[in-house]
């Protein structure tokens, strides 16, 4: 079961390997021990790739090429399209795609920068990161 969804920020501090990067590690090894997954919506992952230096853009490539089955990487439902293009006019693509899945799998959403998301979900589903 998927229990917590990252957006791009903590996709990408995971990449950079940056100190921070442990949080984001260290989130992945608790949710693994409990045999469940992270969730990487295809539009956080590609909001981080396209951030990324080149070192750390083959740290994503890895990161979900080779990913354990604690890592799901998970598509943008077609009919989820409408519902991220009216919000993106508040909140990036990749939160409202973290937001969706998240609904969608009744899963936290874990970001170094949740505020944004916070008009749109209970402060309770939020993970900040630091």
């Amino acid at each position: 079961m998927i229990r917590v969804i990252l957006d791009a920020s903590a996709i990408a501090t995971y990449a950079a390997r940056e100190p921070d990067s442990m949080s984001v590690s260290e989130l992945i090894a608790q949710v693994a021990e409990t045999n469940d997954a992270v969730g990487v919506p295809a539009l956080a992952f590609i909001a981080a790739f396209q951030a990324s230096s080149p070192e750390a853009r083959e740290v994503l490539e890895d990161f979900v090429s080779s990913a354990p089955q604690s890592i799901k990487l998970l598509a943008l439902q077609g009919e989820d399209t409408p519902t991220v293009a009216s919000m993106c006019d508040d909140l990036a693509a990749d939160k409202v795609h973290a937001l969706i899945e998240s609904s969608r799998y009744d899963a936290y959403v874990a970001s170094y920068d949740v505020w944004p998301m916070a008009r749109f979900a209970h402060e309770d589903d939020l993970i900040q990161l630091k």
